[in-house]
């Protein structure tokens, strides 16, 4: 039986939820009766200097982190740190968004022991095993790791079809009511929240999505009887009154969300949910908006991302003329708020061109809005056109994030810059946008939303990825 630590490192996130990634890798490890903590540094106002601290004091085999690209440059100072101290000796594993994407260089950089590329499930318990009995990591799939100075990259390890067959979250060291009222995209209507995913994978291929590299292109579901099953769970042990589904495709089959909501309906569960993590435009029907409304839906976020056909185009999204305008109708009809995501400035856009989206979003009815600017993200196509000239041994990684923009062929980073404050403020500071912002905040969450607010318009918003 192995020691294992799984951690999400310091990040000053804005957002703070319970790491669904890491509660599942828990989960398994249990199966194999490992001895497993989870330690969230942002849940518990961890700095680097606290969070070391709490490692070596806890004394792992096994260290495993969570890397998304936001928090690559901490990570490395935490892995050098650790390897230099002679009181940590257990191994390190890094898995996630960014080591995924960039195994070779993640591994040369930081000096881990190893990598989790993908789903980590399968390849987790194996990897454990081997470290702790200083076995050869060679013939696990899934794994890279160095050797001799030299990367080694193993077989992908297959994706998960029977995602049921995955036993939930290891609730229990991750409780909700634990965490702080600082949910994906900062507001909820109740507490305490928790996430949940209904399927994996997205079978589109958006340009500036890097969650394909994560999941893979094949969209697997899970029963939905067995969800509310986790709901109920939820609900009746932990607490919960808010749950907010994470997929990266949850309308992938109407009648299975139909199921799932008439599910939630019959169980006569006090709660309510969302969806921060969007849905596409050209998926919501009215008979989806009516069961989800039902069963307690109250706001739906829609990825407008790329409205004008030259965008769409670009981006690699299917050509859907007025989409956004018929999904915030039907949303709408039956009641639920709508909070609508936007990238400004992408590099086929001129200024005229973002003037245009920034009016175009004023003039659509939406409650919310979530706007930001292109971030070429490690493992997504725009990232591989991006770094094509780049020394990233030495490039700035903070610079990658949708609220700090870069320079593009037809607009400097300042322009892009500007033009996301315009929008920001533009769409908020409207007698009706102020109004629902009022009406969702509450006195608990004023130092997120005020911090987040700040970040948001300087450009140094961070959010908790979910790959986490």
């Amino acid at each position: 039986m192995a020691k294992v630590l799984l951690a999400v490192p310091p990040m000053e996130a804005s957002t703070v939820t319970p790491p669904l990634g890491l509660g599942y890798l828990a989960a398994v490890l249990r199966q194999h009766h490992h001895d497993v903590l989870i330690l969230h540094a942002d849940a518990r106002l961890m700095g680097v200097r606290e969070f070391l601290k709490a490692v070596v004091s806890y004394a792992p085999d096994v260290l495993g982190m969570t890397v998304p690209t936001m928090a690559w440059p901490v990570v490395r100072q935490i892995v050098q740190a650790l390897k230099a101290d002679p009181k940590f000796r257990g191994s390190i594993v890094l898995g996630g968004s960014h080591p995924t994407a960039l195994p070779e260089l993640t591994l040369r950089q930081s000096g881990a022991d190893a990598i989790v590329r993908g789903e980590g499930e399968l390849v987790i318990p194996k990897l454990v095993e081997a470290l702790t009995n200083k076995a050869p990591l060679a013939g696990i799939k899934g794994v890279s790791w160095s050797e001799n100075g030299q990367v080694h990259n193993g077989e992908p390890e297959k994706l998960i079809n029977d995602l049921d067959s995955i036993p939930w979250p290891a609730w229990d060291l991750m409780p909700p009511a634990n965490y702080p009222d600082a949910p994906h995209q900062l507001f909820s209507r109740r507490f305490p929240v928790a996430p949940v995913i209904t399927s994996r994978g997205c079978p589109f291929g958006c340009s500036f999505c890097a969650s394909s590299g994560m999941w893979g292109r094949t969209w697997r579901r899970r029963d939905p009887k067995l969800v509310v099953d986790e709901i109920e769970h939820l609900v009746k042990r932990w607490g919960v009154r808010e749950i907010h589904f994470e997929d990266d495709e949850f309308l992938g089959n109407e009648d299975r969300i139909v199921e799932l909501c008439d599910e939630l309906v019959a169980r006569k569960l006090d709660l309510v949910w969302a969806l921060p993590n969007g849905v596409r435009t050209n998926a919501i029907t009215d008979r989806a908006a009516a069961a989800m409304a039902k069963s307690g839906c109250y706001e739906v976020g829609l990825g407008i991302d790329a409205p004008w056909p030259h965008q769409q185009e670009r981006v690699g999204k299917p050509r859907a003329p007025d989409a956004a305008k018929r999904a915030i109708e039907i949303v709408q009809r039956h009641n639920m708020e709508v909070r609508g995501y936007w990238i400004l400035g992408f590099d086929v856009d001129t200024k005229q061109d973002v003037l245009r989206t920034i009016d175009l979003m004023l003039e659509l009815p939406a409650d919310f809005a979530a706007i930001g600017v292109p971030a070429p993200l490690p493992g997504s196509a725009d990232f591989k056109a991006f770094s094509k000239d780049l020394d990233l041994e030495n490039f700035d990684w903070n610079e990658i994030s949708y609220f700090k923009a870069i320079d593009s062929p037809s607009l400097s980073k300042d322009e892009r810059q500007a033009l996301l404050r315009q929008a920001v403020l533009r769409f908020y500071l409207r007698p009706r946008q102020i109004a629902g912002l009022l009406k969702r905040l509450r006195l608990r969450q004023l130092p997120f939303v005020g911090l987040g607010m700040w970040r948001y318009l300087t450009g140094m918003l961070k959010f908790s990825d979910r790959d986490s």
